[in-house]
């Protein structure tokens, strides 16, 4: 079956544009379930109860966030629409960066970037940030949320990695430094054989 796009847009790079169709790079195959009742097998349905157990109507429910233990500030359904980004077809490149800048841990999830008919403006696009080995930073809106994203080459085409923000990147420095202690022959001799294992074995499942 033929991938179907779930958005259309253009890139912006600089003052020139290049029209793109958005795929998804990825597929859930996780398993769901319904909640059923035991005997009739019936769909259960949820309802919203206070901390006491009383049913809450809808027309009564409000987002809260919480500033301090038990200190809520109420925020209504218009003021979360008005902090919406306005809907926008471009997806506007920032800066390039050197591909090894990112690493792994700020990469949150993929999407294939197709050309969309400008098939020569798109593929000068995709040989010269391979070239160059460099990564394009981009700023998008979508479905009402602001997103922020590398525009990288693979097998040729375009990819879309939706990054992470800097506060929910964490850094290595906070894991437990090493005692100082110079690895022994041993352990070193070990990792390698570990390693050798792994390699073996993965040979054999190929072949």
């Amino acid at each position: 079956m033929a991938a179907r796009a779930l958005w259309k847009g253009s890139l912006k790079v600089g003052s020139g544009t290049v029209p793109i169709k958005m795929y998804a790079a990825v597929q859930d195959r996780d398993i769901h379930f319904h909640v059923l009742q035991r005997t009739t097998k019936s769909r259960v349905k949820r309802e919203m109860v206070s901390e006491d157990r009383e049913q809450v109507e809808k027309a009564e429910i409000r987002k809260g966030y919480e500033v301090e233990p038990g200190t809520f500030v109420i925020v209504e359904v218009s003021e979360l629409q008005q902090l919406k980004p306005k809907e926008s077809r471009l997806i506007n490149m920032l800066r390039f960066v050197p591909a090894s800048q990112l690493g792994n841990e700020w990469y949150e999830r993929p999407y294939y970037l197709g050309h969309d008919g400008d098939i020569g403006s798109y593929f000068a696009l995709a040989e010269v940030l391979e070239k160059r080995n460099v990564l394009g930073i981009a700023r998008w809106s979508m479905r009402g949320k602001s997103y922020v994203g590398a525009v990288r080459v693979e097998d040729g085409y375009l990819m879309m990695m939706k990054l992470r923000y800097s506060e929910e990147v964490l850094s290595a420095d906070e894991l437990p430094a090493p005692d100082g202690r110079p690895l022994s022959q041993k352990e070193l001799h070990m990792a390698e054989e570990l390693i050798g294992i792994g390699r073996k074995i993965r040979t054999q499942r190929i072949s």
